[in-house]
């Protein structure tokens, strides 16, 4: 498995992309037929007691209310929305790689009204949102790095794929979002990481949606040595000198993405980015090259 920590949240603006269905209510018109008219006349002509008799009873008895849903043709709103797609992402094979590969990436994004959200990085809940302040709880997961995924990584051993919990703020002003967010890894690393940063994404016209981001990453001392740091057995196994990363400022990384909608259904997006790796990994023995850009495209379908 390749870590794709660096990556970004690739698919934020596809379900943004979704039409409104305008529906008319239908009213039903109660008639009477004009042989019904003539028996009725009939009737009352050669039984006025009994005309009037039910004249007294229409009168006591009252006609039921008119039932309005039964013939309410309109269809409850849709509060999910699904896209399913793939595309594929150029990036470095690890991060401080100077090696790039395509990865192809297939894709499903599920949203329900405005609290839940399931894409490739997880689940989302989100808990609180008023007044553009947020709260969401999420589950994902760290994929971890395989040390045959560069030379310099032979003999460091693998770090474990494993899954991830945690928590993000965020505040809306019109199209710009301010966020933080931190994430406990359970297995792998066994780390703790927060991301600090901001966000800017609206329509350009009624099919075009461009964004862009910048972010912060830092990370604990668990996180940065199990990724930059060589231990004595690593350092042995490996031939690079022992070092030791602390935690810190791991990376910044600035993005800018666009979303266009092909049609009511299709739609494409492609993000291109660029990290620059910060203190104690940029200066790793294992980081062949400080400056990790990337790029991605995709197309899906909006249910």
């Amino acid at each position: 498995m390749k870590h794709k920590s660096s990556q970004a949240p690739l698919l934020g603006g596809l379900i943004t992309c979704s039409g409104a269905l305008m529906l008319h209510l239908k009213k039903a018109k109660r008639r009477l037929s004009p042989l019904a008219l003539c028996t009725a006349f009939c009737v009352a002509g050669f039984s006025p007691n009994a005309y009037g008799a039910d004249q007294t009873a229409t009168e006591q008895t009252p006609e039921p209310p008119f039932d309005k849903q039964r013939f309410d043709k309109r269809q409850p709103e849709r509060n999910w929305s699904l896209i399913i797609g793939a595309g594929a992402s150029y990036d470095p094979k690890y991060e401080g790689s100077d090696e790039f590969e395509v990865s192809p990436i297939p894709f499903v994004v599920f949203t329900y009204g405005e609290w839940l959200e399931i894409d490739p990085g997880g689940i989302s809940v989100t808990v609180l949102d008023q007044d553009g302040f947020s709260i969401s709880a999420a589950v994902g997961y760290e994929s971890g790095r395989d040390e045959g995924d560069g030379d310099r990584l032979r003999g460091l051993g693998d770090i474990n794929f494993a899954a991830t919990v945690g928590a993000k703020v965020g505040y809306d002003w019109g199209p710009v979002e301010i966020y933080a967010s931190v994430d406990q890894t359970i297995g792998g690393s066994e780390s703790l990481i927060g991301k600090f940063g901001v966000e800017y994404s609206a329509p350009v016209t009624e099919r075009l949606i461009l964004g862009a981001r910048a972010e912060a990453t830092v990370a604990d001392g668990k996180h940065m040595q199990a990724y930059f740091g060589v231990d004595a057995a690593q350092s042995a196994r490996s031939g690079l000198p022992e070092y030791k990363a602390e935690a810190g400022l791991k990376r910044v990384d600035f993005s800018a993405s666009a979303t266009y909608a092909l049609s009511d259904h299709w739609l494409v997006r492609g993000e291109a980015g660029i990290g620059v790796l910060t203190g104690d990994a940029a200066d790793s023995p294992i980081v062949e090259k400080k400056i990790q850009p990337s790029v991605s495209a995709f197309v899906g379908y909006k249910f």
